[in-house]
């Protein structure tokens, strides 16, 4: 068991690792290309975070152990928003506005609405999971149209203009872009390659160590696999609120979920039907209403503050402990 252990948490520290240098390079890049806030925060870091449940996913329903790869999307979100949020917010609070909940908040929350009710009958399908992605990409090109549209406004309220990512260096001169960009995306591949490492191993100790203590998948899954995979969108967004950019915490989280609750679960069911046993059940009933609180303390005060990311935490304290049957 001590293989097993050791396996996942090298896969843990290698996926962050490797993660949060591709999030970085291609936060980058996306700069130099001029990308807004929304499309860095909400695409390229809310994607890019989400690269490492995609892959584990992925390569667990390749390796046989789909519902690990179904309960990590679920359990992912789940942390998304109570404990990236949340821990966020105490940082500092978490600022945006009425307009960017009922838009991008929206796309979110309907694609978690929309994953829940596909496992509502027990079972996520392939047709199921085609439904699914065609859902990711029409949110996808929504975000686009969003961006575009605030692109020839400007911003009109707090929380709309343009942010850095989180550690980005001081603009570069014109005459060196070129080269900063072939370095950044020099830089994203090898943190892809790093993720693609990281995942394998943590699927094959993950899965090893379930068996070993007779934990299912879907258990392993919504805990030690889902917050282990949202290290990334952790990482990215506690900096990204340390550093002033709220922009890019909200969007970081609501783009991670649009994928996470589409793509990822899509993942799963690649090879075939997935069952959503009860304790997957009620993970996507946690992640529904988890989604409703954060865009209901985002909405009324137009944004989160330090007590209600508090409660988010303990939200995700007590969803971890119902995962292990502690209530």
């Amino acid at each position: 068991m001590a293989l097993f252990v050791a396996q996942t948490i090298a896969g843990l520290v290698v996926l962050s690792v490797a993660s949060d240098r591709f999030v970085l390079a291609a936060a980058r890049l996306a700069r130099l290309l001029g990308l807004s806030a929304l499309v860095v925060g909400a695409v390229v870091l809310g994607v890019g975070t989400s690269l490492p449940e995609f892959t584990v996913t992925a390569m667990a329903a390749a390796g046989g152990a789909p519902a690990l790869g179904l309960s990590n999307a679920v359990g992912s979100n789940v942390a998304n928003t109570t404990l990236v949020l949340g821990a966020a917010a105490i940082v500092a609070p978490v600022q945006t506005n009425r307009r960017r909940v009922r838009r991008e908040g929206l796309l979110a929350l309907l694609a978690c609405a929309a994953l829940a009710l596909a496992c509502a009958d027990g079972v996520l399908s392939p047709g199921d999971g085609r439904a699914l992605a065609l859902a990711g990409f029409a949110g996808l090109v929504a975000l686009g149209w969003i961006a575009r549209a605030d692109a020839e406004v400007g911003p009109t309220q707090p929380g709309d203009a343009a942010a850095p990512p989180p550690n980005a260096p001081p603009p570069a001169p014109a005459a060196g872009r070129g080269r900063l960009a072939l370095r950044s995306a020099a830089a994203a591949a090898l943190g892809l390659a790093g993720v693609l490492l990281g995942a394998h191993w943590m699927v094959a100790g993950a899965g090893g160590l379930a068996r070993a203590v007779g934990l299912s998948d879907a258990v392993v899954g919504l805990t030690v696999v889902a917050v282990g995979t949202s290290l990334p969108e952790l990482a990215s967004s506690v900096a990204a609120s340390r550093r002033g950019a709220p922009d890019l915490v909200f969007g970081n989280v609501l783009g991670s979920n649009l994928f996470n609750a589409t793509f990822v679960a899509a993942a799963a069911a690649w090879r075939g039907p997935v069952r959503a046993d009860p304790t997957v059940l009620e993970g996507s009933g946690v992640m529904v209403v988890a989604a409703l609180a954060a865009g209901l303390f985002a909405w009324t005060a137009h944004r989160i503050d330090r007590l209600e990311g508090a409660l988010l935490l303990l939200a995700f304290a007590l969803s971890v402990a119902r995962s292990f049957g502690a209530w």
